[in-house]
Protein backbone atom coordinates (compact mmCIF):
# COMPACT_ATOMS: atom_id res chain seq x y z
CA UNK A 1 0.00 0.00 0.00
CA UNK A 2 1.82 3.19 -0.95
CA UNK A 3 0.42 6.73 -0.03
CA UNK A 4 -0.53 9.05 -2.97
CA UNK A 5 0.13 12.48 -3.43
CA UNK A 6 -2.55 14.05 -1.34
CA UNK A 7 -2.13 11.17 1.51
CA UNK A 8 1.47 12.15 1.90
CA UNK A 9 0.91 15.73 2.03
CA UNK A 10 -1.60 15.50 4.67
CA UNK A 11 0.84 12.77 6.84
CA UNK A 12 3.35 15.89 6.23
CA UNK A 13 1.27 18.30 7.37
CA UNK A 14 0.37 16.58 10.59
CA UNK A 15 4.01 15.79 11.50
CA UNK A 16 4.54 19.36 11.03
CA UNK A 17 1.72 20.66 13.41
CA UNK A 18 3.16 18.29 15.82
CA UNK A 19 6.54 19.74 15.45
CA UNK A 20 5.40 23.04 15.49
CA UNK A 21 2.47 22.95 17.86
CA UNK A 22 2.63 20.06 20.64
CA UNK A 23 6.37 19.67 21.13
CA UNK A 24 6.46 23.52 22.60
CA UNK A 25 2.90 23.03 23.85
CA UNK A 26 4.95 20.36 26.22
CA UNK A 27 8.26 22.26 26.95
CA UNK A 28 5.95 25.59 27.79
CA UNK A 29 4.29 23.20 30.30
CA UNK A 30 7.37 21.71 31.97
CA UNK A 31 8.48 25.17 32.07
CA UNK A 32 5.76 26.45 33.91
CA UNK A 33 6.61 23.27 36.22
CA UNK A 34 9.81 24.03 36.94
CA UNK A 35 9.25 27.77 37.88
CA UNK A 36 6.72 26.45 40.29
CA UNK A 37 8.70 24.35 42.15
CA UNK A 38 11.33 27.10 42.01
CA UNK A 39 8.81 29.02 43.58
CA UNK A 40 8.09 26.56 46.74
CA UNK A 41 11.19 26.51 46.96
CA UNK A 42 12.13 29.57 47.53
CA UNK A 43 9.05 30.66 49.48
CA UNK A 44 10.27 27.01 51.91
CA UNK A 45 13.71 29.23 52.32
CA UNK A 46 11.90 32.44 53.55
CA UNK A 47 9.93 30.83 55.87
CA UNK A 48 13.34 29.21 57.52
CA UNK A 49 15.35 32.19 56.68
CA UNK A 50 16.78 32.65 60.41
CA UNK A 51 17.96 28.85 60.69
CA UNK A 52 19.40 28.84 56.64
CA UNK A 53 21.41 32.00 57.50
CA UNK A 54 22.19 31.47 60.97
CA UNK A 55 24.16 28.17 59.78
CA UNK A 56 25.56 29.63 56.72
CA UNK A 57 27.13 32.46 58.61
CA UNK A 58 28.63 31.03 61.45
CA UNK A 59 32.88 31.05 60.63
CA UNK A 60 35.44 33.61 59.75
CA UNK A 61 34.28 33.67 56.49
CA UNK A 62 31.10 32.25 54.05
CA UNK A 63 30.10 31.25 50.58
CA UNK A 64 26.63 31.63 49.92
CA UNK A 65 25.00 30.52 46.52
CA UNK A 66 21.41 32.51 45.83
CA UNK A 67 19.72 31.61 42.60
CA UNK A 68 15.57 31.40 41.62
CA UNK A 69 14.75 28.70 44.44
CA UNK A 70 16.68 30.21 47.44
CA UNK A 71 16.52 32.81 49.82
CA UNK A 72 16.58 36.31 47.53
CA UNK A 73 19.90 38.29 47.75
CA UNK A 74 18.52 40.81 49.20
CA UNK A 75 17.72 39.06 52.36
CA UNK A 76 21.10 36.59 52.24
CA UNK A 77 22.86 40.28 52.03
CA UNK A 78 21.06 41.70 54.74
CA UNK A 79 21.35 38.57 56.98
CA UNK A 80 25.10 38.65 56.85
CA UNK A 81 25.16 42.49 57.63
CA UNK A 82 23.44 42.15 60.51
CA UNK A 83 25.76 39.17 61.84
CA UNK A 84 28.78 40.86 61.30
CA UNK A 85 30.00 39.90 57.86
CA UNK A 86 30.90 41.86 54.53
CA UNK A 87 30.51 41.16 50.66
CA UNK A 88 33.68 40.68 49.28
CA UNK A 89 33.07 38.91 46.13
CA UNK A 90 29.74 38.53 43.92
CA UNK A 91 30.10 36.30 40.92
CA UNK A 92 27.04 36.26 38.51
CA UNK A 93 26.09 32.91 36.93
CA UNK A 94 24.22 31.21 34.40
CA UNK A 95 20.46 31.07 35.28
CA UNK A 96 19.91 33.85 37.41
CA UNK A 97 22.43 32.73 40.40
CA UNK A 98 25.51 34.23 42.21
CA UNK A 99 27.77 33.42 44.44
CA UNK A 100 28.33 35.77 47.22
CA UNK A 101 31.73 35.23 49.27
CA UNK A 102 31.54 37.19 52.90
CA UNK A 103 34.38 38.03 55.63
CA UNK A 104 33.80 38.48 58.82
CA UNK A 105 34.70 42.23 60.16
Amino acid sequence: MTLGGMEFLVVLLVLVLIGVIVIPAFAFIGALGLMGREEKKRKEAIANAPTLLAEAFSGESAVYKTGPDTLPYETVVTGAIERGYRLVSENAEPGNRKTLVFVRH
